[in-house]
């Protein structure tokens, strides 16, 4: 599915950091930018954080497909976070619908291990 996007923008949720990276595919590039915030974040805060910082790396709308690391449970069918064990006020809560609506790209949200960021960023492609 990646294959097809020009562009992907990964988004990758830290403890107090949101590190986003855009991904140009036929150049085999990537930038990357850092968006620093006080812990813990409410739903309705990453929402307009990962907006915002989505915003600011692709003014012009051209990246089609945003791919969020999450550390929490996830319900891919449904593409709800069902919960967080570390942040309170995150359980069913239907990030990829919000994040979508707002973006007016597709979104897919993926399971991370913990708050430390991804080393590797090739997970973005899986």
């Amino acid at each position: 599915m990646i294959e097809k996007y020009r562009q992907l923008i990964g988004v990758d949720v830290g403890r107090c950091v949101l590190k986003t990276y855009n991904f140009i595919m036929n150049d085999n590039k990537h930038f990357e930018r850092d968006f620093g915030f006080s812990s813990p974040l409410t739903p309705g805060a990453l929402t307009v954080l990962a907006c915002e910082a989505v915003d600011l790396i692709d003014k012009e709308s051209s990246v089609d497909f945003i791919s969020l690391a999450f550390p929490g449970e996830i319900d891919h069918k449904r593409r709800k976070i069902q919960s967080c064990s570390v942040w309170a006020g995150w359980d069913e809560v239907p990030l990829a619908d919000w994040l979508e609506i707002r973006l007016k790209r597709k979104v897919v949200i993926f399971k991370k291990k913990s708050f430390a960021l991804i080393e590797d960023v090739s997970i973005f492609f899986l």
